[in-house]
C-alpha cells in the first residue's frame, strides 16, 4: 500500500502543476479582455474578439492536423468568417456614426 501511494504522489503533483500552469494564461486572457473593455468600448472588444476568433480558426486549420481540406468546406468556412466580420464591423460603424437628430436640433444661428 505504501509503495502504491508513493508512486501516485508524483502523478498528483504533476496534475496540480499542469492545472496551475494552464490557469495563468486563462487569467491573463481574462485580464486583457477586461483591460481592453476598460480603455475601449465593449463593442470594440467584441470586434477584436471576432478578429481573434477568425485568426484562431485559420491557424487551427493549418496547424491542428484534424482539418480535411475540401473546396466546399473551405468556401463555407470563408463565407462564415466573412459574415461574422462584416456583422461586427457594420455594428461598430453604426455605433461610431454621430446622430443626425442632434445636428437638426441646433439653432440656425449656432451653426457655422
Amino acid at each position: 500500500m505504501g509503495h502504491q501511494q508513493a508512486l501516485s504522489c508524483p502523478d498528483r503533483w504533476a496534475r496540480k502543476l499542469r492545472t496551475q500552469c494552464l490557469s495563468l494564461p486563462r487569467f491573463l486572457l481574462m485580464f486583457a479582455t477586461v483591460l481592453c473593455s476598460h480603455y475601449n468600448s465593449a463593442l470594440t472588444t467584441a470586434v477584436v474578439g471576432a478578429i481573434k476568433n477568425v485568426s484562431v480558426a485559420y491557424i487551427g486549420m493549418l496547424v491542428g492536423g484534424d482539418y480535411i481540406f475540401s473546396v466546399l468546406n473551405f468556401v463555407g468556412l470563408n463565407i462564415c468568417m466573412a459574415g461574422g466580420l462584416r456583422y461586427s464591423f457594420l455594428t461598430l460603424g453604426s455605433q461610431l456614426k454621430p446622430n443626425q437628430t442632434d445636428e437638426e436640433n441646433v439653432p440656425v444661428d449656432m451653426k457655422s
